[in-house]
């Protein structure tokens, strides 16, 4: 497209636009990998996924799969979410370390409303409008997935990783994901747990798609929409924090493999 076109008027040669894309990072943007999500409802404690056609109506149709599965955890990256005396959907590209600088993205106008790193927005906001929650790499009938882990879910998750110490791999094993149900004041509900379930056969090839999905993530600057959940599955409720308001804090996080 011309610059008369685009409504321009300064004149800028494609060599010129190649030298500058390259300083400003805009050369070296990946949308990074396309996975798609695996869904947990904290109500039913029942495992889905996104089927593959929609219904007739063109709506988005999920398969169940029962209340466990089991899988091998390749991977475990951050995402910020709304907490539950947020006023508004807020959401954050993944990240690897709390010293990590994010964006804070309101859903409704999908605009920037801040950016920060995770503890200087948990200081500014508290715990109770902004949620730390993982994203665990998985792979599930082999066939790569994702799956939020938020709430209740979180410490359960953070202890069965930290149980994996310097001389063994979660990759080496078969995880177990399954739920339990738990009740307070509020109510019932369903909390994911994981547990060792055998050796895997060939954790090579797992090896060899861990560091193919690594590159993905070195030295991007990642497209959000890409990296977060599917707009349609935005109403499925995965899990809602109950009254225990888990405190990330109270797990050595520094222990986690990942």
């Amino acid at each position: 497209m011309s610059k008369e076109e685009k409504g321009l008027t300064t004149e800028m040669s494609q060599e010129e636009i190649n030298e500058i894309r390259q300083f400003t990072g805009e050369k070296n943007i990946s949308r990074g990998p396309k996975v798609p999500f695996l869904i947990f409802d904290g109500n039913t404690g029942m495992f889905s996924k996104v089927a593959e056609d929609k219904d007739e109506n063109g709506e988005t149709v999920f398969e169940e799969l029962g209340k466990e599965i089991e899988c091998t955890i390749i991977r475990c990256r951050k995402q910020i979410g709304s907490g539950k005396n947020s006023k508004t959907k807020v959401y954050s590209s993944e990240f690897e370390s709390y010293n990590d600088e994010v964006d804070i993205i309101d859903r409704e106008t999908n605009t920037r409303v801040d950016r920060a790193t995770y503890s200087e927005l948990k200081e500014k906001y508290g715990k109770d409008v902004i949620k730390l929650n993982e994203i665990v790499y998985l792979f599930y009938n082999d066939e790569l997935f994702r799956l939020s882990v938020k709430g209740t879910s979180l410490a359960p998750l953070w202890n069965y990783l930290s149980s994996f110490k310097t001389d063994d791999t979660v990759l080496r094993y078969i995880t177990k994901i399954y739920s339990i149900e738990e009740s307070n004041s509020f109510g019932d509900f369903s909390v994911m747990t994981f547990k060792k379930n055998g050796e895997v056969k060939d954790w090579r090839k797992f090896w060899d798609q861990l560091k193919d999905l690594n590159s993905s993530f070195t030295n991007t600057i990642e497209k959000k929409i890409d990296m977060l959940p599917n707009p349609d599955l935005e109403e499925e409720v995965i899990e809602e924090p109950k009254e225990e308001d888990y405190d990330d804090e109270e797990i050595n996080v520094g222990d986690i493999p990942f």
